[in-house]
């Protein structure tokens, strides 16, 4: 049998409920001998945890004018809203831990498929080779050049080795020398095609979430994996032009004279709508950092690299909090 992720976990802002409610039960059965108030008190705590259930505890007792003030409603807001508060870091922990084991599974499950793809392809082109031969004294052995595990190095030949291309699964001559053709004073020019903005242009400048904006790097990657525009991130905080409404200095609507009242709650939700429209923008390299990082093309070190990206937000083909989507146990055996 296979074996099965379980994604079933208790939330802890729930069990914390349950084991003070419990305290408060047993404390309540401790100090009092009478049946009917142990059964009462439990009860009413079991009435609480169901019909709060998913809902904060703060009691949020509000301090009215001229009300006498009581140790006993600030102490208990006090203590309400620290439970939640307690709860809630909990379950953001709980959270965090939970995405992690989701990612390790998914990496493990990727790796494994990938694995069997792999030898599956390789079953097929074993087929391929097989087909059309006619059996008898002829062997037929193929390979796919993943790696060198079917590689005998021991045994000695006459002429010289083959080399297995890396990456490409493919087999190629041993390069006795080469001629570089090119030298320190090439430049590149990069004229990007995509992707196009709403002027018709494309973008280069900074967007938020660096999103729909061709970038000479990686931006986004895995903790530690991501490789900026010229080799350093360089963040600023700015406006996006796009998402800021017209100024609202209007004095009159249809003739009639607007109230200073409606007048400063127009402007304030200008100005909320402009403090919301900012955001972390990427800043782009210069030039000269553009220029040294394309020539890294034809620099002659095979481990160096030039690599562009630009990526949409779209959305989600099907919803992932659905539970159906994905069954796990329909392929045990």
């Amino acid at each position: 049998m296979s074996d099965i992720y379980s994604a079933i976990t208790l939330n802890p802002a729930d069990a914390d409920k349950i084991r003070q409610h419990l305290e408060k039960i047993k404390l309540a059965q401790a100090t009092s001998p009478d049946a009917e108030s142990a059964i009462a008190a439990a009860s009413q705590e079991f009435n609480q945890f169901f019909e709060q259930y998913g809902k904060p505890y703060f009691t949020a007792h509000e301090f009215k004018t001229n009300d006498t003030a009581r140790s006993s409603v600030y102490n208990e807001n006090l203590i309400t809203l620290d439970g939640d508060v307690a709860r809630l870091y909990n379950s953001l922990e709980s959270a965090a831990k939970a995405t992690l084991t989701a990612f390790n599974f998914t990496t493990i499950i990727s790796k494994e498929i990938t694995d069997q793809a792999n030898a599956n392809a390789s079953k097929v082109l074993d087929l391929n080779i097989l087909n059309g031969y006619v059996k008898g004294q002829v062997i037929v052995a193929g390979d796919d050049f993943v790696d060198q595990a079917k590689i005998d190095k021991s045994i000695g030949i006459d002429t010289t080795r083959a080399e297995i291309m890396q990456g490409a699964n493919a087999l190629s001559l041993k390069i006795d020398s080469s001629i570089p053709i090119t030298n320190p004073n090439v430049k590149v020019s990069i004229t990007p095609v995509k992707p196009v903005g709403q002027d018709g242009n494309v973008n280069t400048a900074p967007t938020p979430l660096n999103l729909e904006r061709f970038y000479e790097g990686k931006y986004y990657a895995f903790l530690g994996q991501q490789e900026p525009e010229g080799g350093v991130l360089q963040l600023k905080y700015i406006v996006n032009p796009a998402s800021i409404p017209s100024s609202i200095s209007t004095t009159t609507v249809n003739g009639q004279p607007v109230s200073q009242q409606d007048q400063v709650g127009a402007e304030a939700i200008a100005k909320q709508a402009q403090n919301n429209a900012n955001f972390y923008a990427v800043v782009p390299a210069t030039e000269d950092q553009k220029i040294a990082n394309r020539s890294k093309m034809f620099d002659g070190n095979p481990d160096t690299y030039w690599q562009c990206e630009f990526v949409y937000k779209i959305e989600p083909l099907q919803d992932p909090l659905d539970n159906d989507s994905i069954d796990l146990e329909s392929n045990n055996g």
